[in-house]
């Protein structure tokens, strides 16, 4: 198992054993107190690590990938709410064309826009449902020089492109007043065109299933920053992320 599963299910094991510490120590009274502490009024900034498996179009090239990722929530109503995130992930490296061997970078960007809301399964934990559209795009740029020492620079040598939706549903748990603990399960549905070297690919419809864990170390000092730290598991790719949250 790689690095990136293994942190990924330590945040995991890291939120069942913190709710079951919380479970342990304090009586539902004090969960009552920790219930208003799930904050959907937020703004999030993370620093992001992501491997994606076999490389993009498994050529084994831009494995290990280094971003960022900005989100906010807003509540309009006592549990519906909107939510919006935009991300950038960047690898570069040779990459093996023929006979020649090429400076590669890649870079990618993803949004989502949509609505979610929010019951109360029980004081401190919350039951969520998200749907929203997505937008996805992903180039590799190339340059070098031929083996005759010509120089060689083909922009968007991959690239593809494409909308979708999404839904996931899952919990946040107020396992204490300074920590929560949050687990979703993301679907989303993206059709993809898609050119390599110039030439189109046949349109792609492509279903993906995801886990999303994540830990909210809450008001650190007493004020309204959050450190914020998650994990994603797909079907090819993992990722893990740190940042700050502030809740306004």
């Amino acid at each position: 198992m790689t690095t990136l599963p293994k942190l990924v299910l330590a945040l995991f094991a890291a939120g069942v054993a913190g709710l079951q510490a919380g479970a342990t120590v304090a009586p539902l009274a004090a969960e009552a107190e920790a219930a208003p502490l799930i904050s959907y009024d937020f703004a999030q900034a993370v620093y992001a690590h992501g491997w994606l498996e076999d490389g993009v179009l498994g050529s084994g090239a831009f494995e290990d990938q280094d971003g960022y990722a900005f989100s906010m929530q807003k509540s309009f109503s006592e549990h519906l709410y909107g939510f919006g995130s935009f991300g950038q992930m960047f690898a570069a490296e040779e990459v093996a064309l023929g006979s020649m061997v090429l400076d590669g970078e890649m870079r990618s960007k993803n949004m989502v826009l949509g609505v979610g809301g929010h019951w109360a399964v029980r004081p401190g934990i919350d039951w969520i449902l998200q749907v929203g559209a997505t937008y996805n795009h992903s180039r590799v740029d190339l340059e070098g020089t031929t083996p005759l020492g010509r120089p060689y620079a083909y922009g968007d040598a991959f690239r593809s492109e494409g909308f979708g939706v999404q839904a996931a549903t899952g919990l946040r748990i107020a396992v204490t007043d300074w920590l929560e603990w949050s687990l979703l399960y993301p679907l989303a549905r993206t059709n993809l065109d898609a050119e390599i070297m110039g030439m189109p690919q046949e349109r792609e419809a492509r279903a993906e299933h995801s886990f999303f864990t994540s830990l909210i170390f809450r008001k650190l000092g007493g004020g309204p920053v959050d450190v914020v730290v998650t994990g994603l598991v797909s079907e090819n790719a993992q990722r893990i992320s740190a940042g700050l949250r502030l809740n306004f």
